[in-house]
């Protein structure tokens, strides 16, 4: 039986892989913002007897407090974890900034990913075959405003999605250098596979099977 932590599992792709982990017999833990969703996946998982390896923890990603919090409460319940999932992201069309002073989508879709990455790496290393999967879309073709890259002046919506989303594919990477014998899998959306200009066509990364 493996150790799954799935940040974003009450809902869309996160909660299906979340019930997809749970099918196999694993243990999973999901995170998300709201009470309500996880208390349906918990029930969800109880009527189908999954409810022994099941676990909630309600959290707001955003907030950097709230990151260390949950890998504090990850550490305990999982010593070693064999399978990260970062599927965490909301979309706001309008710039908002959370209670830490932070953009909010850069928090959210970034900077949470890296917190996990980091956080959780001396409980993947102890794993035999770990495996951080990261959900998201790469951004766009744009450059990234390394200078500015955390959008504390920006106000454009494609600005903050592509800065965000293009700084996810260098998060992986330098959470796997502290983990030994680790893989990396990056999934990306229909559109973006699609799109020639886009990173995922200029770094070769691309769909790969399920981990597991």
């Amino acid at each position: 039986m493996k150790s799954v932590v799935v940040a974003g599992g009450t809902d869309g792709i996160g909660r299906a892989l979340a019930e997809e982990y749970l099918n196999r017999g694993d243990e999973v833990l999901v995170i998300g913002q709201n009470p309500a969703k996880g208390e349906a996946f918990l029930e969800a998982a109880r009527g189908s007897g999954a409810g022994d390896r099941v676990h909630f923890v309600p959290a707001d990603l955003s907030l950097i407090s709230e990151n260390e919090r949950v890998l504090d409460l990850i550490g305990r319940t999982f010593p070693v974890l064999d399978l990260l999932v970062l599927c965490a992201r909301y979309h706001r069309a309008v710039r908002t900034e959370t209670a830490e002073g932070l953009e909010s989508t850069f928090a959210l879709f970034y900077l949470s990913r890296f917190l996990l990455g980091h956080g959780l790496a001396p409980a993947l290393a102890r794993a035999q075959n770990p495996v951080i999967l990261n959900v998201a879309g790469p951004g766009s073709s744009a450059e990234i405003p390394w200078k500015t890259c955390s959008c504390a002046a920006t106000t454009s919506e494609p600005a903050r999605w592509g800065s965000a989303g293009g700084s996810t594919i260098f998060s992986g990477p330098v959470s796997l250098r502290r983990i030994r014998a680790a893989r990396f899998a990056m999934y990306w959306s229909i559109r973006e596979l699609r799109r020639p200009a886009s990173p995922v066509s200029t770094i070769r990364l691309g769909p790969r099977p399920l981990p597991g």
